[in-house]
Protein backbone atom coordinates (compact mmCIF):
# COMPACT_ATOMS: atom_id res chain seq x y z
CA UNK A 1 0.00 0.00 0.00
CA UNK A 2 1.56 3.46 -1.23
CA UNK A 3 0.59 6.90 0.25
CA UNK A 4 -0.32 8.93 -2.92
CA UNK A 5 -1.15 12.71 -3.78
CA UNK A 6 -3.27 13.43 -6.50
CA UNK A 7 -2.62 16.82 -8.58
CA UNK A 8 -4.84 17.70 -11.12
CA UNK A 9 -7.19 21.08 -11.59
CA UNK A 10 -10.23 18.81 -13.02
CA UNK A 11 -12.22 17.10 -10.37
CA UNK A 12 -13.77 14.02 -12.26
CA UNK A 13 -9.98 13.01 -13.59
CA UNK A 14 -8.94 13.19 -9.31
CA UNK A 15 -12.12 11.10 -8.71
CA UNK A 16 -11.28 9.01 -11.03
CA UNK A 17 -7.34 8.54 -9.78
CA UNK A 18 -8.53 8.90 -6.42
CA UNK A 19 -11.30 5.36 -6.65
CA UNK A 20 -8.52 3.28 -8.96
CA UNK A 21 -5.74 3.97 -5.74
CA UNK A 22 -8.35 3.12 -2.97
CA UNK A 23 -9.34 -0.12 -5.52
CA UNK A 24 -5.67 -1.33 -5.22
CA UNK A 25 -5.69 -0.73 -1.30
CA UNK A 26 -3.14 2.17 -1.66
CA UNK A 27 -4.54 5.46 0.41
CA UNK A 28 -4.78 9.11 -0.74
CA UNK A 29 -3.31 11.37 1.33
CA UNK A 30 -3.78 14.64 -0.49
CA UNK A 31 -5.51 16.03 -3.46
CA UNK A 32 -4.50 19.23 -5.29
CA UNK A 33 -5.63 21.98 -7.80
CA UNK A 34 -3.16 23.64 -8.98
CA UNK A 35 1.11 23.73 -8.77
CA UNK A 36 1.48 25.96 -5.84
CA UNK A 37 -1.46 24.27 -3.65
CA UNK A 38 0.55 20.70 -4.81
CA UNK A 39 4.20 22.42 -3.70
CA UNK A 40 2.76 23.27 -0.23
CA UNK A 41 0.74 20.13 0.18
CA UNK A 42 3.66 18.04 -0.69
CA UNK A 43 6.01 19.04 2.18
CA UNK A 44 3.15 18.31 4.84
CA UNK A 45 2.18 15.13 3.77
CA UNK A 46 5.21 14.13 2.21
CA UNK A 47 3.67 11.03 -0.27
CA UNK A 48 5.36 8.16 -1.20
CA UNK A 49 4.36 8.91 -4.58
CA UNK A 50 2.88 11.90 -6.35
CA UNK A 51 0.23 11.78 -9.81
CA UNK A 52 1.09 15.14 -11.44
CA UNK A 53 -0.97 16.55 -14.06
CA UNK A 54 0.80 18.42 -17.07
CA UNK A 55 -1.41 21.26 -17.31
CA UNK A 56 -2.53 23.26 -14.13
CA UNK A 57 -3.25 27.03 -13.32
CA UNK A 58 -1.09 29.16 -11.27
CA UNK A 59 1.87 26.96 -11.91
CA UNK A 60 2.04 24.04 -14.45
CA UNK A 61 3.10 20.42 -13.80
CA UNK A 62 6.54 21.15 -15.39
CA UNK A 63 7.24 24.18 -13.32
CA UNK A 64 6.37 22.21 -10.76
CA UNK A 65 8.22 19.46 -11.41
CA UNK A 66 11.30 21.47 -11.62
CA UNK A 67 10.45 22.95 -7.81
CA UNK A 68 9.63 19.99 -6.13
CA UNK A 69 12.68 18.01 -7.45
CA UNK A 70 15.01 21.19 -5.93
CA UNK A 71 14.26 20.62 -2.79
CA UNK A 72 12.88 16.81 -3.00
CA UNK A 73 15.28 14.84 -5.08
CA UNK A 74 13.78 11.57 -4.31
CA UNK A 75 10.31 12.19 -4.72
CA UNK A 76 8.96 9.75 -7.11
CA UNK A 77 6.76 11.34 -9.59
CA UNK A 78 3.77 10.01 -12.25
CA UNK A 79 3.54 12.67 -15.01
CA UNK A 80 -0.30 12.50 -16.21
CA UNK A 81 -1.88 14.40 -18.96
CA UNK A 82 -4.93 14.93 -20.95
CA UNK A 83 -3.17 16.62 -23.67
CA UNK A 84 -1.13 14.68 -25.86
CA UNK A 85 1.65 17.26 -26.85
CA UNK A 86 4.64 15.88 -28.10
CA UNK A 87 6.44 19.29 -26.71
CA UNK A 88 5.34 19.63 -23.85
CA UNK A 89 6.52 15.72 -23.05
CA UNK A 90 9.43 16.29 -24.15
CA UNK A 91 10.22 19.47 -21.60
CA UNK A 92 9.70 17.07 -19.05
CA UNK A 93 11.81 14.25 -20.52
CA UNK A 94 14.58 16.69 -20.38
CA UNK A 95 13.80 17.35 -16.84
CA UNK A 96 14.56 13.94 -15.88
CA UNK A 97 18.19 14.45 -14.82
CA UNK A 98 18.68 16.85 -12.22
CA UNK A 99 21.61 18.68 -13.08
CA UNK A 100 23.10 19.90 -9.54
CA UNK A 101 22.58 16.32 -8.36
CA UNK A 102 23.21 14.22 -11.56
CA UNK A 103 20.44 11.88 -10.23
CA UNK A 104 18.79 9.87 -13.24
CA UNK A 105 14.84 10.21 -12.30
CA UNK A 106 12.44 8.16 -14.12
CA UNK A 107 8.94 9.19 -14.87
CA UNK A 108 6.07 8.29 -16.70
CA UNK A 109 3.87 10.42 -18.15
CA UNK A 110 -0.24 8.76 -19.06
CA UNK A 111 -2.28 10.07 -20.91
CA UNK A 112 -5.93 10.56 -19.74
CA UNK A 113 -8.66 10.05 -21.80
CA UNK A 114 -12.05 8.77 -22.35
CA UNK A 115 -13.04 5.42 -23.50
CA UNK A 116 -15.82 4.34 -25.98
CA UNK A 117 -18.07 4.55 -22.99
CA UNK A 118 -17.62 7.27 -22.13
CA UNK A 119 -15.67 6.95 -18.61
CA UNK A 120 -11.91 8.00 -18.08
CA UNK A 121 -8.88 5.32 -18.74
CA UNK A 122 -5.50 6.57 -18.73
CA UNK A 123 -3.01 5.05 -21.34
CA UNK A 124 0.59 4.75 -21.19
CA UNK A 125 2.49 7.20 -22.90
CA UNK A 126 6.28 6.64 -21.74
Amino acid sequence: MANVMIADDTESVRGTLRDMLEAGKHKVVAESVNGIDTLEKFDSVKPDLLLLDVAMPKKDGLETLIDLMKNNPKAKVIMITAHYDMELIEVAIMNMTIPYDQRVIVYEIWLCKRDRFGELVLVRII
